[in-house]
């Protein structure tokens, strides 16, 4: 689970670093930009009941697993977009991602946590999520520069959701 809060922390940021890059790629400007935004934060809105609804009803591994295999198709994707509409759509993705791999990761966490530990458990797996925020923006730029381009950045986070779902 940890390395799952690791997993979805470190593909937002990537992200995050890399979306001017990629707006500048594809010429996005004015309002295209904010819907690079708009996308990811409408999907979660749009999927955070029905995730949790889900993982409440019933296996929340289950759902944790759909958005891990989600979330490798996604970031694979992420190197194909050619659009600011696939963009868009791709970003609209992540964010349904985001949502489940949050809610489940928390949610099993505290589930399998005895009362005593519980609290020590959840602040270890946001603390894999925060370290994943610090390598992330830290590697996204590096890689991207490295290896000039956004393929490496979406080829490691997307090898990081298949070792994620594997594992």
């Amino acid at each position: 689970l940890y390395l799952a809060r690791f997993s979805a922390g470190y593909g937002l940021v990537t992200l995050l670093t890399l979306l001017p890059k990629f707006a500048n790629t594809l010429d996005a400007g004015g309002t295209t930009i904010g819907l690079f935004y708009t996308g990811f934060t409408v999907a979660q809105t749009l999927a955070v009941v029905p995730l949790a609804w889900a993982g409440d009803r019933g296996d929340k591994r289950t759902i944790l697993l759909g958005c891990l295999g989600l979330g490798v198709a996604t970031y694979a994707l992420f190197g194909f977009v050619g659009s600011a509409a696939g963009l868009i759509a791709v970003r609209a993705l992540q964010g349904v991602v985001a949502t489940g791999m949050g809610l489940m990761t928390l949610s099993l966490v505290g589930e399998l946590a005895s009362a005593d530990t519980r609290a020590n458990r959840i602040g270890r797996a946001n603390a894999a999520r925060f370290l994943a925020s610090i390598g992330g923006g830290l590697s996204a730029g590096w890689l991207y520069d490295t290896f000039d381009g956004f393929e490496a950045v979406f080829g490691l986070t997307t090898a990081l959701f298949v070792v994620t779902l594997v594992a």
